[in-house]
């Protein structure tokens, strides 16, 4: 009989061997770089067909422009001198670099474009200072770009996927600002002027936007932006208007109620009324 104090035998190693990465990962890794996969986001379709130009003059109001990505990528295969591919323009420049946009199109002559950023085709964003046309996983604090940070800790950091700051044929969308003002008008974007509801307090920013010198009264220019209030007549006006409406709705919105519970009502009269019948005839049968 064996000793019931001796070592039970140990199992046989698997000899299932993982298999070994390329010299593409590995350098890939060594350099920081993060291998393509596919995404998690249902809005940015790697395989989808369209890419995004978001040009915005600064305002509220936006304009955006579609293209073929099969054109783009059709473009940036045959190298940089594709006549075919309106993008080549934005290829290998690096975010606050500005670009004539007479390569977008007719509608865009004259126009002067400053890249402010995009997002690749999983939806990571470029940062800026980050100089390469790849995607980098860079550790990141909160508040920080590219990382907000809700609900974490002090001092806490996390490993963030992010893109550089050099355009590449990745990118689905760039966002451009106008910095200056071709010959034709944009719809919706140039046609249409909007002011500003609250101006500069400081007076260095507001010697830069009048154009003013040291000598200049700056307090002539302070109230320029701001919005016009009303009178109190015209509050009350406006205060018994909205109430007015609010009780028209009110008095909507209960008519309708009424009309559902009596059409409630009346189904359920009906649906009583042919069980009281089929029960009768039962019954007597």
């Amino acid at each position: 009989m064996e000793n019931a104090s001796s070592p039970k035998p140990t199992p046989p190693k698997s000899k299932r061997k993982h298999p070994k990465s390329s010299k593409e990962d590995q350098l890939a890794r060594f350099k920081g770089i993060r291998r393509k996969k596919m995404s998690c986001f249902p809005c940015f379709n790697p395989r989808s067909k369209d890419s995004r130009i978001d040009i915005d003059n600064g305002s509220q109001t936006t304009s955006r422009h579609f293209a073929d990505s099969s054109e783009h990528k059709k473009g940036s295969d045959q190298g940089h001198g594709s006549k075919g591919n309106r993008y080549v323009p934005f290829f290998d420049m690096r975010i606050s670099q500005e670009v004539a946009g007479d390569a977008l199109g007719e509608e865009f002559k004259g126009y002067v474009f400053k890249i402010m950023g995009g997002c690749d085709k999983q939806g990571f964003p470029m940062k800026q200072g980050v100089l390469t046309p790849g995607s980098v996983r860079l550790l990141l604090h909160r508040g920080t770009p590219c990382f907000r940070g809700y609900g974490k800790h002090n001092g806490e950091r996390r490993r963030k996927s992010v893109r550089g700051c050099i355009v590449s044929q990745d990118l689905s969308v760039l966002n451009l600002v106008i910095v200056k003002k071709g010959e034709n008008d944009l719809l919706g974007l140039t046609d249409t002027e909007k002011p500003r509801m609250r101006g500069p307090k400081r007076a260095s920013k507001i010697r830069k936007i009048f154009n003013l010198s040291k000598e200049d009264d700056v307090r002539k220019y302070v109230n320029t932006y701001r919005r016009t209030f009303t009178t109190k007549s015209d509050k009350k006006k406006r205060i018994a208007k909205a109430k007015s409406e609010a009780d028209e709705y009110q008095k909507l919105v209960a008519t309708r109620l009424k009309e559902q519970r009596e059409r409630r009502s009346e189904s359920l009269a009906k649906r009583r009324f042919k069980l009281y019948t089929a029960s009768k005839a039962s019954v007597v049968a």
